[in-house]
């Protein structure tokens, strides 16, 4: 960070496990947040990306390893509340007007338990094709057009977003060694243009950041959305971070899950703004 109105981006992380994080028992994937820290975690505790509620570990019969710590999953929803307006030409239209709510509940590592895990089969490739290119460019044109964002793709060696200048500015795409990096450097950046004041107001008088904890909690919501955006079109936040990064967050997922949430619940409210759900 060169001051405190351009936050320049800290690269988002690789999904450290071996595959997507899935439920033990369903096999279903997690997705958004939920993959995002579950995939950390695998990651750098060497560990399967298997996970089971502690309700799961009881119906299977299976045993906690004494010591093991569980891992918050936020759930988030939005209730189904329709209301009937009157438009600018009398006519009357309905509007949704569901409200988000969130629950979280705990999950372990299937490596917690008494489970031989040596009979994991983690090896599951996703074949699906995905017109990646598109999808993401589409996002990233209909927002910075709808909101008027100054945004510049050219040769640097930084990415930033400005709350003075209301801009973006990311390295050109042929400075990438993928095209999921430079997506996912879109997507940091413009999760941080949210907080402008003239949209979800996240900042203080145009300033990005105040503090160190501010600046944290103000990445680590840029980087849930990032992820966010990425998984909801195919392919991982693919970007590499620092060990001590990471570990530094998963000490206070598991100590202070209430930060997670709240930067989960900015991260969601980040997305639907850029896609215009809002």
């Amino acid at each position: 960070m060169e001051n405190s109105n351009e936050l320049v981006w800290r690269k988002a992380w690789s999904n450290c496990g071996k595959n997507s994080p899935k439920n033990f028992v369903t096999k279903r994937d997690y997705n958004g947040f939920n993959r995002f820290i579950l995939s950390a975690i695998s990651g750098t505790e060497n560990k399967p990306n298997f996970w089971l509620t502690f309700k799961q570990i009881k119906d299977k019969k299976l045993t906690l390893n004494v010591g093991s710590k569980g891992v918050p999953v936020v759930f988030y929803g939005k209730t189904n509340c329709k209301k009937v307006e009157t438009d600018d030409e009398g006519n009357k239209v309905e509007k949704n007007v569901g409200k988000w709510f969130m629950k979280y509940y705990y999950v372990f590592n299937i490596a917690d338990t008494n489970y031989d895990i040596s009979e994991l089969e983690e090896n599951i490739e996703n074949t699906e094709e995905i017109n990646i290119d598109e999808n993401c460019t589409k996002i990233i044109k209909e927002y910075v057009d709808r909101e008027n964002i100054t945004y510049s793709e050219t040769e640097s060696n930084r990415a930033y977003y400005s709350p003075l200048r209301d801009t973006v500015v990311v390295p050109a795409l042929k400075q990438y060694s993928n095209v999921g990096d430079f997506y996912s450097t879109n997507f940091h950046e413009l999760v941080h243009s949210t907080g402008h004041k003239t949209r979800l107001d996240r900042f203080n008088n145009d300033q990005m950041v105040a503090s160190d904890e501010t600046y944290s909690k103000e990445e680590l919501v840029a980087e849930i959305g990032s992820s966010i955006l990425c998984n909801m079109n195919g392919f991982e936040n693919t970007t590499n971070n620092s060990v001590a990064y990471i570990q530094g967050w998963i000490r206070r997922l598991k100590d202070k899950p209430a930060e997670f949430v709240s930067a989960c619940n900015k991260a969601y409210k980040s997305v639907d703004f850029i896609l215009g759900n809002n």
